[in-house]
């Protein structure tokens, strides 16, 4: 049996707002942290500077999954910032310094937003130290901004089990479009309709910080499994009495 030991954890927050490259001056939002973002993230976790962790972190020596565990709605507000040079800029007088800009909010449709990460590495001592720091961060964490903070918290760790099947799988993680067969997608779950989004994502960054690679992943909006017939095998992953198949992002 191929099997491999996933470290789970959950990344916790009440806003975010995962800035889309490709954006206007409109700052529109993904639903859901890209891998870039989440690397970057573990990276705060270990306290590893901003621009050194892209290779850490690459594609070939890292694998992560993400699952969106409580559905969530986005909504534009119109923020005020200021462009501040000095003490006076702040008390309002120069009105110069007040610049206007849509920003694209990620709410929870709860109390708060909650992903769920499943991460190896090939390095297993980072694993471990990834563990001990997930609830007392070096770095403190945030959902995209500054203002949006986040927490991490321990879930456990899963067995995961290689597995391949030509019937339609029921993928709990977000998904890689490239890992579906053409029209692969089941847009039906019995009369119901699947609502699926897709979004184009960053996958990786190299050492110089220019995008490596994306990615077109989908998801269901209404927070059930994505259903698809896969071209590759898919993960089962086993942890604290539950049981889900997951696809990595890359």
């Amino acid at each position: 049996m191929n099997t491999e030991r996933l470290l789970v954890f959950d990344l916790v927050g009440t806003f975010a707002h995962f800035r889309k490259y490709d954006t206007n001056s409109s700052s529109l939002s993904y639903t859901f942290p890209p891998r870039t973002t989440l690397t970057g993230i573990i990276a705060a976790i270990l306290g590893i500077e901003r621009d050194e962790y892209y290779e850490t972190f690459s594609t070939d020596k890292c694998k992560i999954a993400l699952s969106v565990l409580h559905p969530v709605r986005k909504h534009i507000h119109t923020v005020n910032y200021l462009f501040v040079k000095g003490a006076g800029d702040f008390n309002g007088s120069n009105k110069n310094v007040h610049t206007q800009i849509p920003l694209e909010i990620v709410f929870p449709v709860g109390k708060e937003i909650r992903y769920r990460v499943y991460f190896t590495h090939s390095d297993k001592a980072l694993e471990s130290e990834i563990e001990k720091h997930i609830e007392h961060p070096i770095y403190p964490l945030y959902f995209g901004i500054s203002e949006f903070i986040a927490k991490a918290e321990f879930v456990g760790y899963a067995e995961a089990e290689k597995v391949s099947s030509d019937a339609a799988v029921e993928v709990h993680s977000v998904l890689n479009l490239s890992y579906v067969k053409e029209r692969g997608l089941v847009i039906e779950s019995g009369s119901v309709p699947m609502r699926y989004i897709s979004e184009i994502m960053p996958l990786e960054f190299d050492a110089d910080r220019k995008l490596k690679s994306v990615a077109k992943f989908v998801y269901e909006q209404t927070h059930k499994p994505v259903v698809a017939h896969l071209k590759s095998a898919y993960y089962r992953v086993k942890y604290n009495g539950k049981e889900e198949n997951i696809l990595f992002m890359g």
